[in-house]
């Protein structure tokens, strides 16, 4: 048994029967978890702490919350563990800016290579790069979220979690309706014209992050058939991203069904 192999036993079996008392001990055995799995995660032997598989539906609700009684180092802590594992939730306006620095901080992981996102949950690709401006190359890590109010981040994360409900993503544009809402949501569609083609340009481009992105592209068309069009013909220029103008072509030619 590797240290990994050894380490993740014994949080299992410590956590196993373990019944915490109060939110704010909730939220200290989160962190102490996912700071130990870190710190013992090497390439070939990854664990997960084992303490947020038992407890999720506690840590969503207490992020979610005012979490009161939790110090300002806890609550972006909490936050930035919570991300590593591809969560982000509705969260209090006050702690807003506790989330911020724990993103940022994240952005830093994946710049030093320390964390590689999942293109499966709802923190993917699409959603880092793109929607929370992280393809931004031009102002620093600590800046991304700078022009994003908590009203804004509100009607992003609606947006992910609107594109993340739908089971099949070819049923995304048949809901015209339903993402028009969106259409006023300026920073939202400024993020998205800004930030798609550089991300399709990068080496973190990736397709598996499907109905986000593809969200997105709907968006994008109902919101202007003329700029998805020229963002159609930017990318038949990329000459060395053959995936990425494959893809591309794809959801265009489907979406140009519904004009």
């Amino acid at each position: 048994m590797n240290i990994s192999e050894e380490k993740y036993e014994q949080q299992y079996r410590f956590y196993e029967n373990f019944k915490p008392c109060s939110d704010i001990e909730i939220i200290e055995h989160f962190i102490a978890s996912e700071k130990e799995a870190i710190k013992y995660n090497f390439q070939e032997n990854f664990f997960q702490g084992c303490f947020y598989p038992l407890y999720h539906c506690e840590i969503k609700r207490i992020l979610g919350s005012s979490m009161q009684g939790i110090s300002d180092e806890q609550k972006i802590d909490a936050f930035y563990y919570a991300l590593r594992l591809n969560n982000i939730y509705a969260l209090s306006k006050k702690n807003y800016p506790y989330f911020k620095t724990a993103f940022c901080r994240l952005l830093n992981d994946i710049d030093n290579n320390k964390w590689t996102h999942s293109n499966t949950g709802k923190l993917n690709g699409a959603t880092i790069f793109i929607l929370f401006n992280g393809i931004d190359a031009s102002i620093s890590n600590e800046r991304k979220l700078d022009h994003i109010s908590f009203l804004d981040f509100k009607g992003i994360l609606s947006f992910i979690y609107k594109c993340s409900g739908y089971y099949e993503y070819e049923n995304i544009p048949k809901k015209k309706a339903q993402f028009q809402k969106y259409m006023s949501n300026k920073t939202l569609l400024n993020l998205i014209s800004k930030n798609t083609l550089p991300f399709l340009l990068s080496e973190k481009y990736s397709n598996d992050c499907r109905n986000i992105l593809f969200g997105i592209y709907v968006l994008l068309f109902f919101y202007s058939e003329k700029v998805f069009e020229n963002l159609h013909k930017q990318v038949n220029k990329i000459s060395d991203k053959e995936q990425a103008r494959i893809d591309f072509d794809f959801y265009f030619n489907f979406l140009s069904n519904y004009k």
